[in-house]
């Protein structure tokens, strides 16, 4: 037979000695006397204080009012709820602890952006947006009246202000997505958004966009026979940021010559002449116009692979320089200076198209130091972050 183990952790009754309280109450009746042993058995205060470390009570003990097992926890142990529950726990419900996000000097260390699941693609292109100076200075000198128009412009220069003013170590750009209506949870090209935040910016009817990052380009068509260009050639077009190529091209140098290359049409790929009445042999090249203060290179890293239908990325390195000479790739000569220095590098990791993660460095224009913005994180990169050390004519890589 199995032994009887029913009442094996039953809790004990009272001890039978102790009077109970009925007979106590008769006695303290007849006795017309409430003495101190009364009131001791009564409230059963006699009973000892309750050692939490030599006990395994998970309640009050009713018959023990010195047992407060169920409101302290013993040394070791935590509770779900009240007073002694997991101290991290109580911390958490309080929300972030403000002290520890905090900045040493927002004049000296840059703000990070929050992360809101997959937005690294948009914090990385709005810092590098906000660390240009005459961008910056740009959206501070709106009207008030121009950003109550404009909704996006009004999220940019709240988020720019608080990036300037907040000691906080890192901003929250919640507002902002919700104003684009961006899907926080679906990775974007940065290209892409950049496209679509500067025609928004661009509609508002300010001239910021304009101003510091609009170029003018023509796709010029020339006959070999006649050498007349065609009409299409006369057409000046904007651009906002030039497209490079990337695959089987090493350095920024060789891209931009690729980029204005010529390219020749004859074969099944002939030119038709409207002066020659004809199908001629002909070049096409793209001409450099006018620059913008500010030129952005899209370096084409991603790839359409025809046989699989898929996108492939580059990741080949490719180095560029500290300093850009550009007055040799205008389509006229151009008497005054167009030097470009470089001012930030936005970097994509990981080597899928569709997924990974995009951080930014960028220099601060008045210390010269760079910085590395990776979400909320921001770390200093120094001087020369590219491993180009102090020469001036030595080349960065990425």
């Amino acid at each position: 037979m199995r032994p009887n183990t029913r009442n094996k952790n039953k809790r004990q009754r009272p001890s039978q000695t102790v009077d109970s309280s009925p007979q106590i109450l008769r006695k303290i009746y007849e006795a017309n006397e409430v003495t101190d042993e009364d009131l001791n058995q009564l409230l059963m205060i006699h009973k000892p204080l309750c050692q939490q470390q030599e006990t395994t009570c998970r309640v009050n003990t009713r018959d023990n009012p010195n047992c407060f097992c169920s409101l302290a926890p013993p040394p070791n142990g935590t509770r779900k709820s009240g007073l002694w529950q997991k101290t991290s726990e109580i911390i958490q419900s309080l929300g972030p602890d403000l002290s520890s996000n905090r900045r040493h000097s927002p004049q000296s260390t840059p703000a990070g952006l929050t992360n809101l699941g997959a937005t690294c693609y948009a914090n990385s292109i709005l810092q590098c947006l906000y660390m240009n100076s005459p961008f910056r200075n740009a959206v501070f000198s709106l009207e008030l009246d121009i950003l109550n128009q404009h909704p996006v412009l009004d999220q940019i220069a709240r988020l720019f202000a608080q990036l300037s003013a907040s000691e906080r170590s890192s901003v929250d750009s919640e507002s902002f997505v919700k104003t684009l209506e961006l899907d926080n949870e679906v990775q974007q090209d940065t290209h892409e958004f950049l496209t679509l935040l500067l025609s928004l910016l661009e509609r508002s009817g300010v001239s910021i966009v304009q101003d510091l990052f609009r170029g003018s380009v023509s796709h010029v068509t020339t006959c070999s026979e006649c050498g007349r260009d065609s009409e299409a050639s006369s057409k000046v077009e904007d651009f906002y940021a030039v497209e490079l190529n990337v695959k089987g091209i090493k350095s920024l140098d060789e891209s931009l010559s690729d980029y204005l290359s010529l390219e020749h049409l004859d074969g099944d790929n002939q030119y038709f002449c409207g002066s020659c009445d004809a199908r001629v042999d002909a070049t096409r090249c793209i001409k450099l116009r006018t620059l913008p203060p500010v030129i952005t290179f899209q370096l084409k890293r991603c790839v359409f692979l025809p046989k699989t239908t898929a996108k492939k990325k580059i990741t080949s390195s490719f180095s560029f320089p500290r300093v850009l000479d550009m007055r040799s790739r205008l389509a006229e000569c151009c008497e005054s200076e167009l030097t470009y220095e470089l001012s930030a590098v936005l970097i994509h990791k990981g080597s899928a198209v569709n997924s990974g993660h995009y951080v930014a460095h960028i220099k601060d224009e008045k210390t010269g130091l760079w910085w590395k913005f990776d979400d909320e994180e921001v770390s200093k990169l120094g001087a020369h972050p590219f491993n180009e050390g102090s020469s001036s004519s030595s080349t960065p890589k990425c």
